[in-house]
């Protein structure tokens, strides 16, 4: 891919990204993305789509959306670093979320940025209508508020051996 990529980290002075785990597709590569506002949103991780939910609408922006009253501040409200990463490395695969890139090499980190409040930043993409914020209990019409459109994912995640998906559901 030409051009900048981006990944965000807790982590301060990184210099290189390292291969050190598989991703979820089941491949080892680190992951990126040509939009900047998206490693923010992964910086937070609490419990997953339990927390919060991520999409991407018809347009192509970005909608966050916050399934319980707080999460966003308790995943957000904290500083974190966005890496910016040359591109070249990365490609695009049909297996991955549409805005999302990986590398199979570890990759050399050109500059680092310190986010002091993730939240805020949020916040102030959303203002500028970069992205989309969706603070509970506004949603948009594809998330109910009862979360049920978790159900059958949850439910196929015991099936596939995750003993306590219908316990975090649950929860």
């Amino acid at each position: 891919m030409e051009g900048f990529v981006y990944h965000g980290s807790p982590k301060e002075g990184l210099t290189e990204l390292k291969i050190v785990k598989e991703g979820s597709h089941g491949k080892r590569c680190i992951y990126a993305t040509p939009n900047p506002i998206l490693p923010l949103i992964f910086m937070g991780k609490g419990r997953g789509d339990l927390d919060k939910n991520i999409s991407i609408d018809e347009t192509g922006k970005i909608q966050l959306t916050e399934r319980r009253p707080g999460v966003f501040k308790e995943l957000y409200n904290k500083s974190g670093y966005l890496y910016t990463l040359d591109g070249k490395n990365f490609e695009h695969y049909d297996y991955l979320w549409p805005i999302e890139v990986i590398s199979f090499q570890d990759e050399q980190i050109l500059s680092e940025q310190r986010i002091d409040n993730i939240l805020q930043k949020l916040i102030e993409c959303h203002n500028n209508h970069q992205i989309e914020l969706f603070i509970y209990p506004n949603r948009p019409v594809h998330i109910p508020l009862d979360n049920s459109d978790l159900v059958e994912k949850y439910v196929n995640f015991y099936k596939t051996g995750k003993e306590n998906a219908i316990k975090e559901l649950l929860y």
